[in-house]
């Protein structure tokens, strides 16, 4: 159980990661970042984070919003643990 914890917690921050990674890159790249490869990295590595906030968010949310709420609900997926009694995790 602690394990399935801990591997939940270390992909939902390595996701996150990778979000801002193409946010910052989308900046520095512009218009031209569809034909760059760390993007498409980016991208791909991203997309199983951002399909699972689609489906977690209601359709209320436009998919060009997506990105935004995926720190939302990482957070709230890291923060459920505690709730739940493990305090492996907390830091003081």
């Amino acid at each position: 159980m602690l394990l399935a914890i801990v591997i939940a917690k270390s992909l939902i921050e390595l996701s996150l990661m990778f979000i801002v990674g193409r946010f910052l890159l989308g900046l520095l790249a512009g218009s031209n970042r569809d034909n760059n490869v760390f993007w498409q990295l980016l991208d791909v590595a991203s997309k199983p984070a951002l399909w699972l906030t689609r489906k977690i968010s209601p359709k209320l949310i436009l998919d060009q919003h997506i990105p935004l709420a995926m720190p939302i609900t990482g957070e709230f997926i890291r923060i459920c643990p505690r709730s739940m009694g493990v305090f492996v995790f907390c830091k003081k």
